[in-house]
């Protein structure tokens, strides 16, 4: 969701550069003169440049200095190694079980307790990261489990 979310915006920063580039280019042609003139092509060379940089920049602030990890409703952020921003979530109570030859999750697979994709859970709730779409659509990525009672 939050993917999406600053995709849109980075898309929507692009179209609004390129008409502000557009815009800037009429208004330097019109000003120097006639396309093809030696001094256009000069000043139509920078305001792509000028584009094509201010595009660039507004993407990297966008995205800020975090890749697409979020956060876990309590507060903690889910490892990158887990999530890409939308594969993560906390489950409801009973999705995931916890039985003699592992944990089922909402997919219907059985993740052995002593796979590496299980992991500690921060917040003591079953956390489970899956991927969403593709070929491996509803395999677990990683499962965040609360530690076992005694």
């Amino acid at each position: 969701m939050l993917a999406a979310l600053i995709l849109g915006w980075m898309l929507a920063v692009m179209l609004l550069s390129v008409g502000v580039g557009i815009l800037l280019v009429e208004l330097l042609t019109q000003a120097i003169g006639p396309p093809g003139s030696e001094k256009a092509g000069g000043v139509l060379k920078i305001a792509v440049a000028v584009m094509v940089t201010a595009i660039v920049v507004v993407c990297l602030l966008m995205l800020g200095g975090r890749a697409f990890a979020h956060e876990a409703p309590t507060g903690w952020t889910y490892p990158l190694s887990c999530c890409a921003s939308y594969d993560c979530r906390e489950t409801k109570a009973g999705e995931v079980t916890e039985r003699q030859d592992g944990f089922h999750v909402p997919s219907g697979e059985v993740v052995p307790m002593t796979d590496r994709r299980v992991k500690d859970s921060p917040d003591g709730a079953f956390h489970w990261c899956a991927h969403q779409a593709g070929l491996d659509a509803g395999k677990t990525i990683c499962l965040f489990v609360p530690p076992r009672s005694f």
